[in-house]
């Protein structure tokens, strides 16, 4: 439930970067945000064991990691959105 509000913020952040055009990043961002679920859930899907499930999950923390500290750097860089999830 909590992914679904983020992605409606993000769609609606989407819609101003496309009027303002300066929010390239944010849109890089969610694009990789969703490739990085997608291939959670083919890893997921591929897993035969628990073993594998395992370190499925364990990459997809650190891609995690990496998109929430690239998510942090651009709401640093644009501090007229950082009150953005209170919309």
């Amino acid at each position: 439930m909590k992914r679904i509000s983020i992605i409606h913020l993000l769609l609606f952040l989407l819609g101003l970067s496309a009027q303002a055009g300066r929010y390239d990043e944010l849109a890089a961002w969610a694009r990789q945000d969703s490739d990085d679920y997608a291939q959670l859930v083919a890893q997921l899907n591929r897993a035969q064991n628990a073993h594998e499930v395992a370190l499925a999950m364990e990459e997809n923390v650190r891609r995690q990691r990496n998109t929430l500290n690239t998510l942090l750097r651009f709401m640093q860089a644009h501090p007229d959105l950082r009150d953005g999830a209170q919309l």
